[in-house]
């Protein structure tokens, strides 16, 4: 599964690629959390796996399959941000490929997120795992945003750079940096964009807010890896 392999080469890659660019003490702060987080999740979907069951007898290989699959891919997170945790609180630096990784790992993230919540729609009443799944999918969808937030945060922005922005009908159009708050600033706020229309058109946007998860309207988000 593609986040089970995404997550082991971040951790791989972290031997051989700690120099380049320094991190923040935010994204220091966001990535031991969300390691934190990942570990716990990781124990306690181990825990409880074997107490979700399929609605549909016809569902039940599927289920099985991708509850190994999601097991292992939240063990992989889990060892690839305690790496990446260790290696920023020894002062290390980042290469570019390592970045890159972070941000396929938030990719990888989000749509483990969806798949949860596909599956656990076909998983059985019962009271012992309910609150447990609710719970579980909040964790899910709130990693997705931290490591997306963690991502950005490494990547870093400055006048020039190209975004993409979700205008009114959802549409995600291409658009280049004007201003941000402060040199090098991390997109934890607001930038002015020049934003081209599908006809090749500037149109300027004052004040547009970041979103990690590149769904709300009127935000801006780093162009979606392709392929």
């Amino acid at each position: 599964m593609r986040s089970r392999y995404c997550s082991a080469g971040l951790a791989l890659v972290l031997v051989v690629a700690l120099a380049g660019c320094g991190v923040s003490d935010e994204a220091k702060s966001v990535c031991a959390t969300a390691a934190m987080a990942a570990k716990e999740r990781a124990a306690a979907f181990t825990l409880i796996k074997s107490r979700l069951v399929a609605i549909d007898p016809a569902d039940r290989a599927a289920l099985q399959k991708f509850t190994k699959n999601h097991g292992e891919g939240l063990n992989a997170q889990a060892a690839a941000l305690a790496d990446l945790s260790a290696a920023m609180d020894k002062g290390s630096a980042l290469r570019q490929s390592t970045r890159d990784l972070v941000k396929a790992e938030a990719d990888t993230a989000k749509a483990r997120a969806d798949n949860f919540r596909v599956f656990a729609a076909k998983m059985a009443a019962n009271p012992d795992v309910d609150v447990w799944k609710e719970a579980h999918q909040k964790a899910l969808d709130t990693q997705a945003v931290a490591i997306a937030k963690l991502a950005a945060l490494l990547e870093g922005l400055t006048a020039g750079r190209n975004v993409h922005f979700i205008d009114d009908d959802g549409a995600h159009l291409a658009a280049i940096v004007a201003t941000t708050r402060s040199p090098n600033a991390v997109p934890d706020g607001v930038v002015n964009l020049c934003v081209i229309d599908p006809f090749g058109r500037p149109m300027p946007r004052v004040a547009v807010p970041f979103d990690p998860q590149a769904e709300k309207k009127g935000t801006w988000h780093f162009i979606e890896r392709v392929g």
